[in-house]
């Protein structure tokens, strides 16, 4: 999940970027000036629309490496399937946790830190 979280960092590090430069992000990715009325000199206009690209690149890029990592693990988890015959229930969930509580550590047992 590692993975997720820093496609998430640099998804919000490039919001966080055309928020401070005056910029609207639409759900498509698409990258605006807030105030589209706005006149600038030939060359700042020229500068902007290269932020613009850029911040934009950089969500497509983003969304697009979270979407191949999301898949990734759907595909592993949708693998993870039971044995024939097995019977998942509450009564064999609560025994495997039993289980698994038992082969901790002692300080781990109980589901959280030792109370102080």
């Amino acid at each position: 999940m590692s993975e997720l979280r820093v496609e998430q960092r640099k998804l919000q590090a490039a919001l966080d970027e055309a928020d401070s430069h005056g910029f609207k992000v639409d759900d498509d990715g698409t990258v605006s000036p807030k105030n589209p009325d706005a006149v600038y000199p030939e060359d700042v206009a020229a500068r902007k629309e290269l932020v613009m690209q850029d911040i934009a690149d950089r969500i497509a890029e983003a969304v697009k490496l979270a979407t191949e990592i999301d898949e990734r693990y759907r595909n592993t988890l949708m693998g993870l399937r039971p044995e024939d015959g097995l019977k998942v229930d509450r009564a064999n969930a609560a025994h495997d946790a039993k289980g698994v509580d038992a082969a901790l550590p002692s300080h781990l047992q109980g589901g959280g830190p030792p109370s102080r």
